[in-house]
């Protein structure tokens, strides 16, 4: 199973790292794919990311053939698969 996990950066946007963190935290394996969503790039990384995510929108997570575009339900998603050692 391969997990790929979108993000722009972790540093500036905190929604790429609160999909990051509960992975680091829980210790489970995956992928990070950086994407450039500064000019003179943007445009043209958004429209490859909107070939995956109908949001078009980072932070992604990429497992399989399922695609989760949204940072709290990564989070709720790696909650779910780490034993639910995250959130209530």
């Amino acid at each position: 199973m391969v997990r790929i996990l979108y993000i722009s950066t972790k540093i500036i946007l905190q929604l790429g790292f609160r999909a990051w963190l509960p992975f680091r935290t829980l210790g489970i394996e995956f992928k990070e794919q950086g994407i450039d969503i500064y000019k003179p790039l943007l445009f043209e990384n958004l429209r490859r990311i909107g070939e995956m995510s109908p949001a078009a929108l980072v932070a992604m997570l990429v497992e399989n053939q399922s695609v989760i575009f949204d940072s709290m339900d990564i989070m709720e998603y790696v909650n779910e698969i780490g034993g639910r050692h995250l959130l209530p």
